[in-house]
């Protein structure tokens, strides 16, 4: 199996659909008038679409299903990819209370658990591993439902989530290929590829916004890939460091009267 054709692939299919998908789903959403109106502490300044997720959703979902075809122990990343979306478009097109959505968020991170998915331990930095025993599963929620919660709090911002993905999966890659965890390395490749995709229409001025829906199913997998690899710092750093780095214009955008 060369896992680099078929990774070459993946992301040109997610690339592709992602990229074709989201100016119909703009167009649907301008007729049904799914839209995210300004508000005070909005950035943007025109009713915006906010279905995005949908296209990510597609592209991801497409190519994932090909590269499962090689590698079916994507199948619990993609039926809780699968939950997590269907919560966020709910929240998308109806709205769903915070109280209720935490809810669905640890029941989706309470099955990616008991389907395997799971932080069993953490290294020291002294070297050695430290098992977590009774605490991996308290952590693994913690960690995955912090995940989604993060990528859902930085989608304020025209091409922030969907910026912060890419550079985030590119890292993940990496380190991933270096640990020869090439079927990860391959899904970083297909969510990098959609998040391409979907940029060409989030940038500023925004065309259409990714919603919880795709925001929620980024940071599922995001939280995934890194248990999965055993990169938990490398996730966090490659998700915290352009935050940082565009910390003062995000903060003068946000606060900007």
């Amino acid at each position: 199996m060369n896992f680099g054709i078929i990774g070459a692939v993946t992301f040109i299919i997610a690339f592709i659909i992602t990229t074709i998908t989201t100016p119909i789903i703009k167009k649907i959403a301008h007729q049904l008038k799914l839209f995210d109106f300004p508000e005070h502490r909005k950035a943007h300044r025109n009713p915006t679409p906010r279905v995005g997720g949908i296209g990510l959703f597609l592209g991801i979902g497409i190519a994932c299903i090909v590269l499962n075809q090689y590698d079916s122990t994507l199948t619990p990343i993609m039926i809780g990819a699968t939950l997590i979306f269907g919560i966020g478009i709910i929240d998308d097109l109806f709205g769903i209370s915070a109280k209720q959505k935490l809810l669905l968020q640890v029941l989706v991170a309470t099955f990616t658990y008991h389907m395997g998915i799971s932080i069993t331990f953490v290294s020291s930095p002294l070297g050695g591993i430290f098992l977590l025993k009774w605490l991996s599963f308290p952590l693994s929620l913690l960690w995955i439902v912090g995940m989604i919660n993060a990528l859902n709090l930085i989608d304020g911002i025209d091409g922030l989530a969907a910026g912060v993905t890419a550079i985030s999966t590119i890292m993940l890659s990496i380190v991933s290929l270096h640990m020869h965890h090439y079927t990860i390395t391959c899904l970083c490749i297909i969510i990098f590829g959609s998040c391409l995709g979907f940029l060409r229409y989030n940038f500023t001025p925004a065309k259409i916004f990714m919603g919880d829906s795709g925001a929620m199913l980024l940071g599922y997998l995001l939280a995934c890939t890194s248990i999965i690899g055993v990169m938990k710092s490398t996730a966090t750093f490659s998700l915290l460091l352009p935050i940082l780095m565009l910390g003062i214009p995000i903060s003068d955008t946000l606060f900007d009267d």
